[in-house]
């Protein structure tokens, strides 16, 4: 594993053999503002691009923030980031959530999102 960067909000890691890029969430998101939880996912976004990943891991274990307008921020989201996502040929990206929360999925024109709760579920999905 390598570390990229890591910030009081997120730490950002390239798994090479298996060509996983992790984003770990962090416990300074429970300062976090909105428009910190998107400048994080730019900064993300662009080492998606660097490395060609088709694999994404989003580790949700201390992620705290409450967002102040969900329905706006995700929508930049899908605007701003998930293209990135997709320049950077990104096909499954996994959210590795703990136990009590719920599971989530979506399809962003072939780029899958999903939630698991444990890496091995997680390694499977990339497998297949």
């Amino acid at each position: 594993m390598e570390a990229l960067r890591e910030d009081r909000l997120y730490q950002i890691n390239y798994h090479e053999p298996e060509n996983i890029l992790e984003l770990r969430w962090l416990d300074g998101t429970k300062q976090m503002q909105d428009q910190d939880f998107l400048d994080t996912l730019e900064v993300f976004s662009d080492f998606v691009i660097e490395k060609r990943t088709p694999f994404l891991l989003i580790d949700t274990h201390e992620f705290h923030h409450r967002f102040t307008d969900v329905e706006t921020t995700m929508g930049l989201r899908a605007k701003n980031i998930i293209p990135k996502y997709k320049q950077g040929g990104v096909r499954k990206e996994a959210f590795f959530d703990p136990p009590q929360a719920p599971r989530r999925h979506a399809d962003y024109n072939g780029l899958i999102s999903d939630s698991f709760h444990s890496m091995e579920e997680i390694r499977n999905w990339f497998n297949e």
